[in-house]
């Protein structure tokens, strides 16, 4: 319950905030400059599909990459881990 209510008054606050930022007439228009460039891209996209599905596949690629070399990196620290901790025991005996 008290989540809810927290979730709640976030939300009316992002919205609040919102709408107290779009008095200034330089964040309107960059508002709407985003808005239509968004809309612009989504057309584009709804028209070519094999487009947006290639670039999916290739941010998927980059997401893969990084994932690889995340785990790589993990691996190789596990591994200076277990030999600092070998060696710690080897000089404890």
């Amino acid at each position: 319950m008290r989540n809810k209510k927290m979730l709640g008054f976030i939300a009316i606050g992002a919205l609040s905030g919102a709408a107290i930022s779009l008095f200034d007439k330089n964040v309107r228009r960059e508002c709407k400059e985003t808005m239509d460039n968004q809309m612009l891209e989504c057309r584009y996209y709804a028209k070519h599909p094999a487009e947006l599905m290639h670039q999916c596949r290739k941010q998927l690629a980059c997401v893969i990459d990084f994932s690889e070399t995340a785990l790589d990196l993990t691996v190789q620290s596990a591994d200076k881990i277990e030999n600092l901790l070998n060696n710690i025991d080897k000089k404890i005996d």
